[in-house]
């Protein structure tokens, strides 16, 4: 229980640090989270075998 505690007050203090760093900082941490959402859908078409037939492959096993 003690390091979830001890990792979201770290967290906060970074948080507190960029935007006491000025617009840049905070602008770079917003950019990396729209593409960190936007590059889901790429990597999930990434997979090479959908979800559905693997399951059917295993249960046929």
């Amino acid at each position: 229980m003690y390091i979830p505690i001890v990792v979201a007050m770290a967290a906060r203090q970074n948080v507190a640090a960029a935007v006491d760093g000025g617009m840049l900082a905070l602008l770079a941490g917003i950019a990396a989270v729209v593409v960190s959402f936007a590059l889901v859908p790429v990597l999930s078409k990434i997979s090479t075998t959908p979800v559905a037939e693997e399951n059917e492959e295993q249960g046929a096993a």
